[in-house]
């Protein structure tokens, strides 16, 4: 950690008051993601431990589904969930736990972003995430595995690689959601980039008007099936998290 970062805590504290509940972040910076796309792979994903959570490229929606445990398709609201990102710096109060970060996250997205909501029950048709006979075809995380000096994406857990497909959902053309119903608790070493890509050519090659999704569609259920998992549609009853209301740009802390 740099002594510049320190730096900006130690402002950041000075200015800003403490939120009054226990459950939250003790300092927060906010800043906008870069556009840039190679800039933005550079600071990409969450690293979270007992002093510190760091948000790289972050969507409201994943924070969102990270508060409250939920899946991406079970948050009803503004498309620019999805595409407005950040890159999110948090102190952890001192005697704190890693466990406590959901809790923290719900204040955040309170207090910066003006969140409210409420739950109901809905129906939803989707695609289950299963293994296949044969199992994953994927490398599990190593026990030495260190995030410092490994290079490539983040190691992943089934529920993350199919909250990564339902981003692209639109995009791809896919009728419903993609749900992790693989009973698989591991992390995997999957370049998402890569798995992503071959789907991604084949919306772009698609014709914008009267496209058939079926070639499309294909190329997910290829991309899925070469990790030796699949797709199989099911209709499950789940908890949805409504927005009522929710600010796209942070408030000042």
């Amino acid at each position: 950690m740099t002594r510049s970062f320190f730096c900006l805590l130690a402002a950041l504290a000075l200015e800003a008051p403490v939120y009054g509940q226990s459950a939250a972040f003790e300092v927060v910076s906010i800043k906008p993601a870069p556009q840039d796309k190679k800039e933005l792979q550079r600071h990409l994903g969450t690293r979270i431990d007992s002093a510190m959570a760091d948000f790289g490229g972050v969507s409201i929606m994943m924070l969102i589904t990270r508060a409250y445990g939920l899946n991406s398709f079970q948050v009803l609201g503004t498309p620019e969930l999805n595409t407005t990102r950040f890159n999110i710096l948090a102190k952890l109060p001192a005697g704190s736990s890693t466990a406590q970060v959901p809790e923290m996250l719900k204040t955040l997205l309170r207090e910066r972003f003006r969140l409210e909501a409420h739950q109901d029950t809905r129906d939803f048709r989707v695609y289950s995430l299963t293994a296949t006979k044969g199992g994953p075809k994927i490398p599990v995380k190593p026990a030495d595995y260190d995030a410092a000096t490994a290079h490539g994406s983040p190691p992943v857990t089934m529920a993350r690689l199919a909250d990564f497909i339902n981003q692209y959902r639109d995009y791809l053309r896919l009728d419903r959601p993609v749900l992790d119903q693989s009973g698989l608790k591991s992390e995997y070493l999957i370049d998402l980039a890569a798995f992503m890509q071959p789907s991604l050519d084949a919306a772009m090659a698609a014709p914008k008007d009267g496209a058939n999704p079926t070639a499309v569609e294909s190329a997910v259920f290829g991309a899925v099936e070469n990790l030796g998992l699949r797709l199989e549609p099911r209709k499950v009853s789940m908890t949805a998290l409504v927005i009522d209301r929710i600010e796209m740009r942070p408030t000042p802390q």
